[in-house]
């Protein structure tokens, strides 16, 4: 019986009637067939159904035993051209052809059951008719199907699922029979139009097992942007294949645990701990890899918070000494206070160095951008408008023409500055903020481990960009002045410290750019390259500073000019025109209030007052020398 050529034709409809009967739900037995209409417990009900759902079960544990039976129609003695046994059909809804199967092939089997049009099952009575002919040793034939758990719970026993065979399947076979499409003609409740062409009655096509994976598993692993950081199990379940058999041993391991809800859970460990030899060689090259999160500690580390510190007294020693010597006609030229502007800048570089090298956090960075910034800005914008001014007053003076200087308005070109480069910053944290991303690389001492390295960075790269054109600009800015100011005087002359001090600048904003590039290259790691980066700015702010301030330091400490307040004994005029301390002066008190020459002495010694009171420089000889007359002539 497990072939439809041991169930087709006529010779087989009175064994098949014999054999598979009808399943009797537990209301119809007390009506039909119990003599006490379950009043009294006998060996199948033990009492009478209580509700509707149980008078239309066909197995209660422990209540009914389920019940099997030949109906009139089924008696091929009353009916022997019409009898038949009886098919367990399912929905029509579902992937069943048993109609069309027992039809074409002449086999002598109908299901009975209480679902319109096709006289089906719902799932739940097929379940209980297959308890109920366990329970009573009953024969039935019943449409299921592979793999399914409820199946494989009865693997091994007498009443194991045998599958029955049906012709071949074939394409023309599979074209002409109704699908899951085809449902108005599957449930139709014209038999003909339901059992369709008896070319589709073969049997059911084999197809491969087909794998559920859940979209939130692969959303939740495509949610991780670094594809090192990404789990390989998406990729490992698409490449695994389950034959049914191992599929049936699943289902059978299920059933046996029975659970609850960790059931399944623990009969799929059990599955990979049996199988895990075949398993692994589906797992992708490189895998699993150890995951090795490092901290930024390390030789560059302490190299940048050495060098960070070195900065950052040289910047403090630049501010005390400036402000120590502030009286002297060198600091006076240069002006004191745009180098207190120029300190305060390169502190801010330092501090932003700082705050990388001590700790890299979302905190940090934006930190160390803003100072970044803000830094090279306060320190180069002051110095740009000096001498720009300066060139300035050269070019009128050597045309002869006069030209007034507005302190306010070259003050305001500085604020200005500074509020716009606050306002990129602040666009800059509001639509791309710098944050601590994690950078992977694949260890290149072993593909199995993956180092995680930290690092400032933003999601794009327009407004780091950004960063180094605004300071290359400035820059840029700066050597034309630096160029222009060739010709100016001596005294008021910033060339070469300045042209050093922008050149080291250049020099480090390249090395910067080219360290960063070759961290996005994965050359270096990116913890290495957030140290690298904070030793280069804090080595260019030493030589910057250095250049810029260290000349005038020295000048003023070698004393290569006289500084601070002469003495009135060697303070002159030359050419007759004034002298300080000298005899001429002195004498002045000798000469009579008429004499013709009082006046112009009485002019002369106004005139001297003047001038020592402006404290300017003079050279060996008491002469003024050209940068007091340049403060004169202002």
């Amino acid at each position: 019986m497990i072939s439809f050529f041991g169930l087709k034709g006529e010779a087989n409809r009175e064994k098949l009637a014999n054999t598979f009967n009808t399943p009797t739900s537990w209301g119809d037995y007390c009506a039909e067939v119990s003599l006490t209409n379950c009043t009294s417990e006998d060996n199948v009900a033990k009492r009478s159904p209580s509700d509707e759902s149980e008078a239309a079960s066909y197995f209660g544990k422990d209540l009914y035993t389920g019940y099997f039976r030949q109906l009139e129609k089924n008696n091929c003695t009353i009916h022997p051209e019409t009898c038949n046994g009886h098919f367990v059909n399912g929905l029509c809804t579902w992937t069943t052809y048993g109609e069309s199967q027992m039809h074409w092939n002449d086999i002598a089997l109908q299901s009975d059951g209480p679902l319109e049009p096709n006289s089906g099952y719902t799932w739940f009575h097929m379940l209980e008719i297959w308890d109920a002919a366990n329970a009573t040793q009953s024969d039935v034939m019943m449409w299921w199907w592979s793999p399914d758990v409820y199946k494989e719970a009865f693997a091994g026993t007498p009443a194991e699922f045998q599958r029955v065979t049906f012709p071949s399947p074939s394409n023309e076979c599979i074209r002409y029979r109704h699908t899951n499409l085809d449902e108005p003609h599957r449930c139709s409740i014209d038999p003909e139009i339901r059992i369709g062409e008896g070319i589709g009655s073969c049997d059911y096509q084999p197809f491969s097992v087909v794998k559920l994976l859940s979209k939130g598993l692969q959303t939740m692993v495509e949610s991780e942007e670094d594809e090192l950081l990404r789990s390989p199990s998406f990729q490992l379940l698409k490449a695994i294949q389950i034959p049914t058999s191992t599929m049936n041993a699943l289902f059978a391991d299920w059933k046996e645990i029975d659970d609850g809800e960790y059931g399944p859970r623990e009969a799929v460990c059990r599955l990979v701990y049996d199988n895990l030899d075949s398993l692994e060689r589906h797992i992708p090259y490189g895998f699993p890899r150890t995951v090795i999160e490092t901290e930024n500690f390390g030789e560059t580390r302490t190299v940048a918070l050495i060098t960070c510190s070195i900065a950052l007294v040289c910047v403090m020693t630049t501010a005390v000494l400036t402000m120590k010597w502030r009286t002297s006609m060198i600091l006076k030229l240069a002006h004191v206070d745009i180098l207190l502007w120029v300190i305060s800048g390169a502190t801010l570089v330092v501090i932003g160095a700082f705050a990388t090298a001590i700790k890299i956090s979302n905190a940090t960075c934006i930190l160390s951008k803003w100072f970044t910034v803000l830094g090279y800005v306060i320190e180069l914008i002051p110095i740009i408008i000096k001498v720009g001014t300066i060139n300035k007053l050269v070019r009128e003076a050597q045309r002869l023409r006069p030209m007034d200087i507005n302190p306010k308005h070259l003050d305001s070109i500085l604020i200005c500055t500074i509020l716009l480069a606050t306002v990129y910053l602040t666009l800059c944290t509001i639509l791309d903020p710098m944050k601590m991303m994690q950078v992977p690389i694949i260890n290149p001492a072993n593909d199995f481990e993956v180092i995680i390295g930290v690092k400032c960075s933003s999601s794009s790269h327009i407004f780091n960009l950004t960063d180094y054109m605004i300071q290359g600009l400035i820059l840029v800015i700066a050597t034309v002045l630096t160029f222009q100011s060739r010709d100016v005087f001596a005294e008021f002359n910033e060339g070469q410290g300045l042209t050093l001090m922008v050149y080291s600048h250049f020099v480090f904003l390249v090395l910067r750019i080219i360290v960063n590039r070759l961290a996005a290259t994965d050359t270096i790691s990116s913890s290495t390259f957030q140290n690298v980066s904070s030793i280069l700015q804090s080595l260019d702010i030493i030589f910057a500073i250095s250049f810029y301030f260290g000349q005038k330091f020295m000048t003023i400490r070698s004393g290569l000019r006289t500084v601070g307040t002469p003495n009135q004994s060697s303070r002159t005029l030359r050419n007759g025109r004034a002298t300080c301390g000298g005899p001429e002066l002195n004498n002045i008190e000798r000469i009579e209030e008429g004499d013709p020459s009082f006046e112009s002495l009485q002019r002369q010694k106004k005139a001297a007052k003047l001038i020592g009171s402006l404290y300017l420089p003079v050279d060996s000889y008491g002469d003024i020398s050209i940068s007091a007359v340049s403060e004169l002539s202002r």
